[in-house]
């Protein structure tokens, strides 16, 4: 009972996080969207990383956003960079988060 309470918590969670996610998708007309790009909003509920990857689960259930092909690291080393690409079909029809296809 208690995990099944944790799981309907997380998904509420994860639907009010990409509701604002969706909203600044709109909003700036992204193409590409990073975790980074989240966590420098500062929005609650949001700064963590486990956080910000459930609501772009939630996203990518209703083919807002698919993950992009991970890139190699640059010639200076590091983590390469991970980004979610924006379905384009997002900015030309004009329609509430909570519709699906």
């Amino acid at each position: 009972m208690y995990v099944r309470i944790l799981q309907a918590f997380g998904q509420v969670k994860g639907q009010s996080g990409a509701e604002r996610i969706a909203a600044m998708i709109l909003k700036k007309r992204l193409a590409k969207i990073c975790p980074s790009d989240v966590r420098k909003m500062g929005w609650q509920g949001l700064r963590e990383r486990e956080d910000i990857f459930q609501a772009f689960a939630a996203l990518e259930d209703i083919d807002w956003i698919v993950p992009q092909a991970a890139s190699k690291s640059t010639s200076r080393g590091g983590r390469p960079a991970e980004a979610w690409l924006v379905n384009p079909r997002v900015h030309q029809m004009r329609h509430n988060f909570g519709e699906q296809k």
